[in-house]
This record gives structure tokens, C-alpha cells and sequence, in this order.
């Protein structure tokens, strides 16, 4: 695995500089503005090609997240109290624990039903636990 695919898995998205490329050509293509990618790449004074930049996220987790479930109709959103989600399949709920399972997973994963916010699922229906 190339350290830029190592970012990538982690949710970082990188842009591998080519020649004749400027921080205003990169921006455009990201839609972003100079500032933002300067921002997340101070130490970027020089550009060459090869160098590796950091591209800052435009759209929140929460829409990444409705952009993702639009692509799969099978696939659930688990909002977590801490701001992130997963996107899985929801095989079960108890009192205490929900199960849940992901395409990479073979087996199922329990998390405490205290954790999460809110369920969207694949079908449109949603599932909300405690107040936000």
C-alpha cells in the first residue's frame, strides 16, 4: 500500500502535483479556494511534480454520508454520538446493543445502543435514540 493510498483509506484525500500545475489550477479542479488548500498544505511553498498535497473536504460527514447511501440501496447509516457514521448493514437491535455488519466484515460487529444518534436506513425510515 503507497503512503497515498494510506491516507486515502483513512478519508484523506491527496492530490499528486503534475508539471506545470499551480496551487490556482489544483484549487479549480477541487473546487476549493486558494486559502483552504494552502491552509492544509503550509508547508507546500514550492510546488514540483510528485509532491503530495492534502485536499480539504467540502462537504461535511453527514452529506458524505447521504451521498454514499444514495449510491448503494442496501446499505444503512449509523450516526454515532461522536459526530461520525458508519455505513453498514443492521442485522439486529437489542435493549442494549445493536449489530451491525460490513461488506469487509464476515462476522458481525456489537456496539452499545448508548452510542448511536440515529439510524437512517436503506429503505428511507429512520430510528432515532436520545436527543442530539
Amino acid at each position: 500500500m503507497s503512503f497515498s493510498q494510506f491516507l486515502v483509506a483513512f478519508g484523506q484525500k491527496t492530490h499528486i502535483v503534475k508539471q506545470g500545475e499551480t496551487m490556482e489550477t489544483i484549487a479549480q479542479l477541487y473546487q476549493i479556494s486558494i486559502e483552504e488548500l494552502k491552509k492544509q498544505n503550509e508547508s507546500a511553498e514550492l510546488l514540483f511534480p510528485g509532491l503530495l498535497l492534502n485536499i480539504p473536504q467540502k462537504v461535511s460527514k453527514r452529506e458524505s454520508a447521504k451521498q454514499e447511501i444514495s449510491m448503494s440501496k442496501t446499505t444503512d447509516i449509523v450516526y454515532m454520538r461522536d459526530g461520525s457514521y458508519i455505513l453498514c448493514k443492521v442485522v439486529g437491535i437489542r435493549k442494549s446493543l445493536l449489530s451491525i455488519r460490513q461488506d469487509e466484515s464476515k462476522e458481525d460487529i456489537k456496539l452499545p445502543v448508548k452510542d448511536v444518534l440515529e439510524i437512517n436506513y436503506a429503505d428511507g425510515s429512520k430510528k432515532k435514540y436520545g436527543k442530539r
